[in-house]
């Protein structure tokens, strides 16, 4: 390691000064408020196990109701649910950082063998932003600790006594074996840097290395077991990575962000993987084997499965990532300046000066709100949770006498309701319980898409609430089916939440409650005059979750002019949302104004050019105008889109006019 090795020993008070900076980003990355609402999956699932133990059945879900599950996350939920017990979302927040930090902080020391401080905080600086679309109170951020203590102990406490690794490791394995489905990459990353030591070791010392590097790995499998239903963890953990979970377990920052553009990180992995091949090309030593086989086995599980698997590319990489950087400044050096000492230091200080820049730069974008509110995050800068996108105002409604036993809802909110009442769900984010098939069938029959299993969820469990959330995927198919029915009323609407009731006598006094429908109209509206007042400042407003929802509800009680003006001021406040246009384009289509809606379908086109809704209203607008020639085009095209036949209307769930209005009315 003669070559580059010498050039990264040790830490310059300018390295400190970029690694202090790549560190607190990472940390600032990670501050924000909580939207993901798998974070209540973790509290309520704390709460089943106090209430019957591991071994317990569910109790949270009829359509689950007695069947056992696999509690992988049961030492992470019941931390979870402490810490929000003394702290709330923002004592959660604070402890997932801190294990970030921690992780990272560990892997310094290794990275240092390769990289020298201005390296490793640029490597720190892309960690950020490989973190940061995912960055909440999760299982599988908090779990990124335990492969950062399994690397810094295999790559820097393996010459000194032979019992330390064991002490260390067998505990932290066990942990992470009760915490997160990861910790199978325990005893991986023992088989890795075992080969490396075996391949390093003196031929009268391989006998010993190898039987210790075995142990190791061996004893890290067998304490596994070490968790509530022993080698069937294994089993449950296989078939997980078997196939893709589908889009209700998929985590990307907030139910609407599919209507933004430019959201997607998946090119700055590519950035990250170029950064690798340039280090490559011009390092001029033998590849550490470890890291090297450690970061590509990250790519590779981050290509195959890059929504579920960012976090655990990000830490693996790390060490190798401030190698290739290391690399890279290494070679500019030398094309640059040569080996000159007044040359290199003017080097350093400049790399720290663009790794500070680039800090601030980084700090300045989450601070400011930008990046959530540009890529269309629910989050903002800042501790606790956002209650906008839970049924947390309805939550008086729901637990008022009288009030159904069980109800229909959208899996984002099965577990905060069945956490925060007594009410049983039909579903919610727990995928593995409910199965894939399962959950196929229980929203096909909530939506009304399959007349037999329609009628095994209006008619089986005979379920006389349903909550719906505004933001959540075909939440307006759902509104205008129920709706259009009849059998179906309005109880409460707040933007956020949806609850309709059957009509039926038992339901009446719930129905006629005018202050409750009256309290909930009031949130939309406070809603809509603090957006307005917080546009324009230099701290970005956070995306208005409740305004969102209820633009999208008003549509689907035919009130088209109170939608256009939030979907107005949506567009003043979320430039890259491309759905407020297109929807504004709907809202004039019904209102019979066809060049306006022309106008702002056409611009929504500029936006999201391959969105088939946006083709197919265009189209209708084109045909009501006497424009046919174009609106073939646009169904055309809407049809190689997957839009199916040129009939834009009737592909529109929005297009059947619901009898009945908002409650309140």
């Amino acid at each position: 390691m003669a070559g580059e090795r010498s050039e990264a020993q040790g830490l310059s008070s300018l390295g400190l000064l970029s690694v202090a900076v790549g560190l607190l980003v990472l940390m600032l990355v990670g501050v924000r408020t909580v939207s993901n609402t798998d974070f209540y999956t973790h509290l309520a699932t704390s709460h089943g196990i106090s209430e019957f133990g591991l071994g317990g059945e569910d109790a949270l879900s009829f359509t689950t109701a007695g069947k056992s599950w696999v509690k992988a996350t049961w030492l992470y939920d019941k931390l979870m649910a402490g810490l929000y017990g003394m702290g709330g979302a923002g004592l959660a927040t604070i402890a997932h950082l801190l294990a970030v930090l921690v992780a990272y902080v560990l892997l310094i020391p290794t990275a240092r063998r390769w990289a020298n401080g201005n390296a490793i905080g640029f490597a720190l600086l892309i960690t950020a932003w490989l973190l940061a679309a995912r960055f909440e109170p999760r299982s599988t951020v908090f779990a990124l600790l335990f492969p950062a203590i399994f690397i810094h102990v295999l790559q820097e406490r393996m010459d000194g006594p032979a019992w330390v690794p064991f002490a260390i490791l067998l505990p932290a394995q066990v942990l992470w074996a009760n915490m997160h489905t990861s910790f199978l990459m325990g005893p991986i990353i023992v088989l890795v840097f075992g080969v490396e030591a075996y391949l390093r070791t003196k031929k009268k010392q391989l006998g010993s290395t190898l039987v210790r590097m075995v142990a190791l790995g061996a004893g890290c499998l067998l304490v596994s077991m070490a968790n509530p239903v022993g080698p069937k963890l294994f089993s449950y953990v296989l078939a997980g990575w078997s196939e893709s979970l589908f889009s209700v377990t998929q985590f990307w920052g907030s139910s609407f962000i599919d209507e933004f553009v430019g959201r997607k990180a998946f090119p700055l992995f590519y950035l990250v993987m170029g950064i690798g091949a340039s280090g490559l090309i011009f390092y001029r030593d033998r590849l550490p084997p470890a890291i090297t086989v450690l970061a590509l086995f990250g790519a590779f599980v981050a290509l195959y499965r890059y929504q579920e698997a960012i976090e655990l590319f990000a830490i693996l990489l790390f060490p190798f990532l401030c190698l290739c950087f290391q690399s890279i400044g290494n070679a500019l050096s030398r094309v640059i300046q040569g080996k000159g000492t007044s040359a290199s230091r003017a080097i350093e200080m400049a790399a720290c000066g663009l790794a500070v820049l680039l800090g601030i730069g980084t700090v300045g974008v989450f601070a400011s709100n930008s990046y959530f509110v540009k890529c269309g995050n629910a989050s903002a800068f800042g501790l606790g949770a956002n209650d906008e996108v839970i049924p947390a105002e309805a939550l008086e409604l729901l637990k008022r006498e009288g009030f159904p036993d069980q109800l229909l809802n959208f899996p984002m909110d099965g577990c905060y309701i069945a956490l925060n009442t007594d009410k049983q769900v039909l579903i919610d984010q727990r995928a593995r319980l409910h199965t894939r098939e399962g959950h196929q069938h229980l929203m096909s029959g909530l939506l009304g898409l399959n007349k037999e299993d329609a009628e095994i969820v209006y008619g089986q469990y005979k379920a006389q609430a349903v909550v719906v959330n505004s933001l959540a995927p075909n939440a307006e198919v759902l509104a205008t089916r129920l709706l259009s029915s009849r059998n179906w009323k309005p109880a409460y609407f707040d933007g956020i939440t949806l609850v309709l009731l059957l009509n039926t006598q038992e339901n009446q006094a719930l129905l006629g409650d005018d202050e409750l429908k009256t309290r909930g109209l009031a949130l939309i509206e406070k809603a809509r005059q603090d957006y307005h007042q917080r546009l324009g400042g230099m701290v970005a407003a956070p995306l208005p979750a409740r305004l969102i929802g209820a633009a999208s509800m008003l549509m689907v009680f035919n009130r088209y002019a109170e939608a256009y003006e939030l979907y107005e001021l949506l567009k003043a406040g979320a430039p890259t949302m491309h759905t407020p246009h297109r929807e504004q384009g709907y809202c004039k289509i019904q209102e019979g104004e066809y060049q306006d809606a022309i106008r702002h379908l056409l611009a929504a086109k500029k936006r999201a050019a391959n969105d088939v809704r946006t083709w197919q209203m265009l189209g209708v607008a084109y045909e009501k105008s006497g424009e046919q020639d174009k609106a073939d085009q646009a169904y055309a095209r809407a049809k190689e889109l997957g839009g199916g036949d040129k009939d834009g209307e009737a592909a529109d769930p929005q297009a059947d006019p619901a009898p009945a209005g908002p409650p309140g009315e």
